[in-house]
């Protein structure tokens, strides 16, 4: 019996070996997110509906050796790693694309490619792996404008995020204490706060028919419930002040464009003037 149970496990571990494994990359993108970004293009950029749609970037997949079909337009969510080389194969092949892209690094990427444009949103949108990423785009489909902001993209992302998260918000009780409440009190307005432990009872949920908090938390007493809500209230108070007094803080170093820059500047302006 134990040799059956060992070569049984020889051959799993064998076979696990040739799944394909998830990488960083695998942010698969919310069905209601994706939606909402294909209604925005084909809006935008008039896109007929019988024009094909694809979407090359899927565990497995290989958008280099994939089929596109002629005037086909690609809309999806690629692995950031390999972002700039994913530009480089549609912009050789002359290939429409609107993609998906990481709102930090994706203006980098555009400013050394000529013909593409960086939609800007900063939305965060929250991937069905548990990411939540600062997201914008990158398009091919406006090769004379090098940056654009999206209002309304980023307010469909919002409202289509909205509807999906308003199911899953639970209100809980004043008188239950969970990362989230601690979360309130600790973050960055340097309040003193404490819980005794007869204050307070270890718990996982506060009813029979509500799911398990997440990460446990405590049931305290009516008076600590008080000075947590006391708490939390001092420190987004004094969060508000710390940031609007850091941003009155002048700058340690003013950066002067050298003399190559002055030049490049200097042609560009002649350039830009009607």
């Amino acid at each position: 019996m134990a040799k059956n149970k060992e070569k049984f496990n020889e051959y799993d571990g064998f076979v696990e070996k040739f799944k394909p494994k998830k990488t960083t990359d695998d942010c698969y993108t919310p069905p209601e997110v994706y939606d909402v970004v294909l209604k925005h293009v084909r809006e935008k950029y008039n896109i007929a509906n019988d024009v094909p749609i694809v979407r090359p970037f899927y565990p497995g997949g290989d958008y280099e050796h994939y089929d596109y079909p002629e005037g086909c337009v690609v809309v999806d969510n690629p692995p950031f790693s390999i972002f700039s080389k994913i530009l480089d194969f549609y912009q050789a092949r002359g290939i429409r694309f609107f993609l998906f892209a990481p709102q930090l690094t994706a203006l980098g990427a555009v400013a050394r490619r000529q013909g593409l444009t960086f939609v800007s949103t900063n939305a965060t949108v929250i991937y069905n792996n548990g990411a939540n990423v600062k997201t914008g785009f990158v398009t091919s489909f406006s090769p004379e404008i090098a940056f654009t902001t999206s209002p309304s993209l980023y307010q469909r992302i919002e409202d289509a995020q909205a509807k999906k998260v308003a199911q899953k918000i639970i209100e809980l009780p004043r008188n239950v204490f969970n990362v989230k409440v601690a979360n309130k009190i600790s973050y960055t307005g340097g309040v003193e706060f404490e819980l005794k432990w007869h204050e307070v009872v270890s718990t996982c949920r506060c009813s029979r028919t509500m799911k398990w908090i997440f990460g446990g938390g405590f049931l305290i007493c009516d008076k600590a419930a008080e000075r947590a809500e006391r708490a939390e209230k001092k420190n987004a108070e004094r969060t508000a002040k710390r940031s609007a007094e850091r941003a009155r803080i002048p700058a340690d170093l003013y950066v002067e464009l050298e003399t190559l820059d002055r030049q490049l500047l200097d042609e560009l302006n002649r350039r830009a003037t009607p």
